[in-house]
């Protein structure tokens, strides 16, 4: 689980970058806290991947998930 924990957290970390986000600007978009964007880029504990699909990829990936 770890190994996919990290992929997730280096492709959001990717995208986050390709996407000119900075890990605030995410947060605020996401309506997730900054710390949250961290501990999952960092991957260091993420507890609840749903929420993340849920709220972050689509900010992200932007049209690419449509």
């Amino acid at each position: 689980m770890s190994d996919l924990r990290a992929k997730f957290g280096k492709k959001v970390r990717d995208m986050r970058i390709k996407q000119g986000y900075s890990q605030d600007k995410l947060a605020m978009l996401s309506n997730i806290d900054r710390s949250y964007i961290d501990t999952l880029i960092s991957v260091s504990g993420c507890d609840s991947i749903t929420t993340t699909f849920v709220t972050v990829i689509p900010i992200v990936y932007g049209s690419e998930v449509m």
